[in-house]
């Protein structure tokens, strides 16, 4: 036993009342204080120090001596002698405080009895804690109040469980408890509110790993033709980015493939077909040849129509016309007065001057070669020369009558 719950027993049963406890509630507060383990009063001590000191009087002591001295009649002295006590005049002692001794015990036992009762009395019940797991929070509160026990109430995201349901339990289900003691239960918010990532131009792996560590799940994936992105790389996503989420949503991707389709140049100006390959995001290269075709027209194309990759080189072959030659003639004709001037000459002068052979017409030649083009400039020469020599006819004086 206890030395506390010792010294509470033998104060109580002090042989002095006023030894004993004076109230209930003093006798109370010894009990309360060593179920604590807190210090009892002074007064209980002392009882137990009274019990335990080695001063205290013996059942042999008390009984004293077997040896009375009884004194003689006699004349002018005393005479002492010693006479035995029969044991059997000692046993009715002997039986009185064997009966006191037991009175003394059953007492002890009885108060013991009702003392430890109080004891246990004064300590809560244990009552099993049952599990709440995933029910919802009036339930499982209603269920533990019911039991005797208090609860309280925390919050946190979940992306597992459903709002308003009991996320975790502390102390943990299925447990003894004591009667009345406090029951945490965390509540589910449902999943937290998050945004979805920037993901353009991120290889499929790294934005399936940033999608996990913001708490979305990739979902379908797409590959398209696309310029604006190389072989796999993200083009966009739905829900776009920065768009509102929660976690555990699902985000579908599109992938480049890489390739894009070629459109079929042929007719196009030159211009037009600049700008469709460069809004492709294509290097164009360019020569001309001579052709019927419209000047500045593509009249072939290197690759083919069809699938291509992002960033290839196109070769357009533009139209140029042919080169034309232009071939000048000059015809000199004489004016009719110097024709009349030639004609009245050679009558007059019966043969004087004869008039220059008259210069052949040509007719314009689209012959490009050089000995047609020296022959044509020999005969402009020729006329200008013929010229030169014949100068302006003089007019003359007409003849005197006689």
């Amino acid at each position: 036993m206890p030395d506390a719950l010792d010294a509470i027993v033998v104060h109580a049963l002090a042989k002095n009342r006023d030894d004993r406890y004076q109230d209930a509630s003093a006798f109370r507060a010894d009990l309360q204080a060593a179920r604590l383990g807190m210090p009892i009063s002074a007064a209980a001590r002392r009882s137990l120090a009274r019990v335990d000191s080695p001063g205290a009087a013996t059942p042999a002591d008390a009984r004293g001596a077997t040896a009375q001295p009884i004194a003689a009649p006699g004349v002018g002295e005393q005479h002492t002698s010693t006479l035995d006590i029969p044991r059997d005049l000692e046993r009715p002692r002997s039986r009185r405080g064997f009966f006191v001794a037991l009175t003394l015990l059953v007492a002890a036992l009885a108060v013991l009895g009702v003392v430890g009762k109080m004891y246990l009395d004064s300590r809560p019940a244990r009552v099993s804690l049952p599990a709440v797991l995933d029910e919802p929070y009036e339930t499982a509160k209603a269920r533990l109040e019911l039991l005797g026990f208090d609860v309280a109430k925390t919050t946190e995201a979940s992306r597992t469980v459903a709002e308003d349901l009991v996320v975790r339990q502390d102390p943990a289900g299925n447990t003894e408890q004591r009667e009345g003691s406090l029951v945490t239960l965390t509540i589910s918010t449902g999943p937290a509110a998050t945004r979805v990532p920037n993901l353009t131009g991120k290889s499929l792996s790294t934005a399936q790993k940033i999608l996990s560590d913001a708490g979305l799940n990739l979902g379908r994936v797409e590959r398209i033709d696309s310029r604006l992105q190389k072989s796999g790389r993200v083009v966009s996503s739905e829900p776009a980015a920065f768009a509102d989420a929660h976690e555990g949503d699902t985000v579908d991707l599109t992938i480049a493939s890489g390739r894009i389709d070629l459109p079929d140049l042929v007719g196009k100006t030159e211009d037009q077909a600049r700008d469709l390959l460069n809004s492709l995001g294509l290097i164009v290269s360019r020569t001309s040849e001579i052709s019927d075709e419209s000047e500045g027209t593509v009249i072939r194309q290197e690759p083919l129509p069809g699938k291509i990759e992002v960033g290839a080189t196109v070769s357009i072959v533009v139209a140029r016309s042919r080169p034309v030659t232009e071939t000048t003639t000059i015809t000199t004709t004489p004016s009719t007065s110097e024709s009349s001037s030639s004609d009245s000459s050679s009558s007059s002068d019966g043969g004087g001057l004869t008039s220059p052979p008259a210069t052949p017409r040509t007719q314009p030649s689209d012959a490009t070669h050089p000995a047609v083009i020296a022959s044509g400039a020999g005969l402009v020469s020729g006329g200008l020369a013929w010229v030169l020599l014949v100068g302006i006819p003089r007019r003359r004086r007409p003849a005197r009558r006689h």
